[in-house]
């Protein structure tokens, strides 16, 4: 049996920091003007959430939001990797938006009445890889003009369209 020691002195360390990463998003208009929407690297897999509201007269305001798989909410970047807060993109004639795995939200309109002018393609896509077993999304258009096409891919998992 161990003797008591009074002259032991005990000590604390701190632990480490933990932290929940934000299914981040790189947001960029290309030149056809199309904003183009994609996991960014730091965040390859993991659960975006996304709100891409348009505005009219072709700008499109990008806003991340959270959702029940990704609490901390998503945060837009440039591809400096710049938090670009709540961005509003001009010149925008289509929206592509590329997820892979991960419970995605992604919702794409407005509350109130769709604007006079319509984008040519919307095309949204949180396709996870093939076994993937964290892909359960959730895509949402709502008062949105499209002339050309629109176009929704989710993949396996449990996923819901409205």
């Amino acid at each position: 049996m161990s003797k008591f020691n009074s002259r032991r002195s005990f000590r604390m360390e701190q632990l480490e920091d933990r932290r929940l990463m934000a299914g981040d998003i790189l947001a960029m208009v290309n030149a056809e003007g199309t904003l183009v929407l994609l996991e960014a690297g730091n965040s390859i897999g993991g659960p975006q959430s996304v709100w891409v509201q348009p505005a009219g007269n072709g700008t499109v305001e990008v806003v991340g939001i959270t959702s029940p798989a990704n609490t901390s909410g998503s945060i837009i970047r440039d591809a400096a990797g710049r938090n670009l807060g709540l961005p509003k993109f001009t010149g925008v004639k289509n929206i592509q938006v590329n997820f892979g795995d991960g419970s995605d939200q992604v919702i794409v309109g407005t509350l109130a009445p769709p604007n006079e002018i319509p984008f040519g393609s919307v095309s949204v896509n949180t396709e996870g890889g093939t076994g993937s077993t964290r892909d359960n999304d959730a895509v949402l258009v709502q008062n949105l003009l499209v002339n050309k096409q629109l176009d929704i891919r989710t993949g396996g998992g449990r996923d819901n369209i409205t």
